[in-house]
């Protein structure tokens, strides 16, 4: 059985960033009004691995809050500890370690919004003043469970946008959570606007497109039950 339970799981896959912990559990704590929890996901491979416990134990309190996974890169790392956990809530999110939610009520929010019917949901995100496309994520559990990943693991992870946009259109749309403003944490600017986004032609991008088709069927026929 699942350690964690509850309505929202937020993942975030860090690296080098032991630091970061804290506040992210802090701004977490404070703004979270519906049964969530944070995992922040850490590579065994990561030089920093053994400090981020030390910045766990000192962060506030949340169930959850971290796990050493035996992976290779963040990919690797967000999809262990999707699998782990996603028996025990109803809807899994991706964040970014640079990320911090702001408004309270955001994670009732992304609930909301996939409860209405969709299988994605996300925000807005905004950097210096600026609204940028967005890099996190949310989704049904159910999608996890069913094709053992967040995000596939062969795929590079400037992609990852693209990839729930496909997810998207064969479950209900991408919903938008209203009132979900995230914000990039001032301890780690922007290198600048990344402006259009384009699509992905990266080599693991490119290789999933293969068989994303797969998926999708799998994707169709889970929406159905959602009707």
């Amino acid at each position: 059985m699942s350690p964690v339970r509850g309505d929202l799981l937020v993942i975030v896959p860090s690296r080098g960033r032991p630091d970061a912990v804290y506040e992210l559990a802090r701004r977490i704590a404070d703004t979270a009004q519906a049964l969530t929890a944070l995992i922040v996901a850490v590579d065994l491979s990561d030089p920093t691995a053994q400090e981020y416990p030390l910045a766990a134990a000192a962060a506030p309190s949340l169930p959850g809050l971290l796990t050493l996974e035996n992976s290779r890169n963040a990919a690797e790392a967000l999809n262990l500890a999707a699998r782990r956990y996603a028996p025990g809530v109803r809807h899994l999110a991706y964040l970014p370690d640079v990320q911090l939610p702001t408004r309270p009520g955001w994670d009732t929010a992304i609930v909301r919004a996939l409860d209405a019917g969709t299988g994605l949901a996300r925000g807005y995100e905004v950097s210096a003043a600026r609204m940028e496309p967005a890099r996190h994520i949310a989704m049904r559990a159910e999608i996890v469970n069913e094709l053992g990943y967040m995000i596939p693991p062969e795929v590079e992870t400037a992609c990852w946008p693209d990839i729930w946009t496909a997810w998207a259109i064969v479950t209900g749309g991408l919903g938008e959570a209203e009132n979900v403003i995230i914000e990039r944490s001032p301890d780690y600017p922007s290198s600048g606007p990344r402006g259009r986004h384009d699509p992905c032609h990266r080599p693991g991008c490119l290789a999933y497109n293969v068989r994303i088709g797969d998926d999708l069927d799998k994707l169709a026929a889970l929406a159905q039950s959602w009707v």
